[in-house]
């Protein structure tokens, strides 16, 4: 048997396990087929998301949900606050992308930066011609261009989300290459043990998770930030690609952090619960 590794090395590997654990925990919340919504706001209603303004027999005009307006202003008073509910989140998205300025890319945080001030300022022109129309007929086709226009929800912040997620993962690269190092001390440490081959074959397992990680959150970002809402419009399954591929790269951070576990309980024997250490699912990148 080798030299026993320190306890030294083996609470700072357990350190390092907690970030490299958190990075497999990551979890993006699917609003319909895509993503999660901005922070602090939940999905809408999907019948919001998906339909319009629509007349009624008795003469009223349903815009998605439940609200139902007789008039126009009751009908321009509903659209405004679908309006509002969207800059509102909007906003959320913004407070949201400056918080993850230490893993979002400078360019990736300026494509959502640009992608939410043309929703912007779109939803403002458009709640002043709402404003300005003075007829149930003038105000339908309005009203519908809230959601067919922009998709802010089944879209542009499940879009940014994703982005977010995607280089969150990228930049846990830096976490695992520490913990190989970590992993290595230790190794080292053990001398020559008797299942030096399980740890080596271990060790190139791990090289590959992480290596799988940063390819498969790799391709999210451009593709991604490169969907309108008219390729929307046109597919409304044109999120899943990107949604499966941060599913993927996901699971191989978690595999990775498992396999390196697998390491430290050859080398040390140490059994903790990977729970004990943040790694459950009950550590999320959440939205609400």
């Amino acid at each position: 048997m080798g030299i026993p590794v320190t306890k030294q090395t083996t609470k700072s590997l357990r350190k390092v396990l907690v970030g490299a654990a958190l990075a497999g925990a990551l979890t993006v919340q699917f609003a319909g087929v895509a993503t999660a919504t901005g922070e602090g706001a939940g999905p809408p209603p999907k019948s919001e998301e998906r339909s319009g303004a629509k007349g009624k027999s008795d003469g009223g005009v349903r815009v998605g949900g439940d609200k139902t307006a007789t008039t126009v202003a009751g009908l321009q008073s509903v659209c405004q606050e679908k309006i509002a509910r969207r800059l509102a989140d909007l906003d959320r998205l913004e407070a949201k992308l400056a918080k993850k300025g230490d893993v979002v890319t400078p360019e990736h945080a300026a494509a959502i930066t640009s992608i939410v001030a043309e929703a912007r300022a779109g939803l403002t022109a458009l709640g002043g011609e709402i404003g300005a129309a003075t007829t149930i007929d003038a105000l339908k086709p309005l009203c519908n261009r809230i959601v067919t226009d922009f998709r802010i929800y089944a879209l542009r912040i499940p879009q940014a989300n994703l982005v977010i997620a995607a280089d969150a993962l990228v930049a846990k690269q830096a976490t695992f290459a520490t913990l190989r190092t970590k992993l290595e001390t230790a190794i080292l440490e053990s001398g020559t043990p008797e299942n030096a081959d399980a740890v080596a074959a271990l060790l190139v397992e791990f090289d590959a998770h992480v290596a799988a990680m940063a390819a498969a959150a790799a391709t999210v970002p451009d593709g991604v930030l490169a969907l309108t809402p008219a390729d929307y419009n046109a597919n409304r399954k044109v999120l899943k690609p990107f949604v499966a591929a941060t599913k993927e790269a996901r699971g191989e951070a978690k595999a990775a952090s498992k396999t390196a576990r697998k390491i430290l309980h050859l080398l040390t024997g140490d059994t903790e619960d990977e729970k004990e250490h943040g790694s459950g699912e009950g550590h999320h990148d959440s939205d609400k």
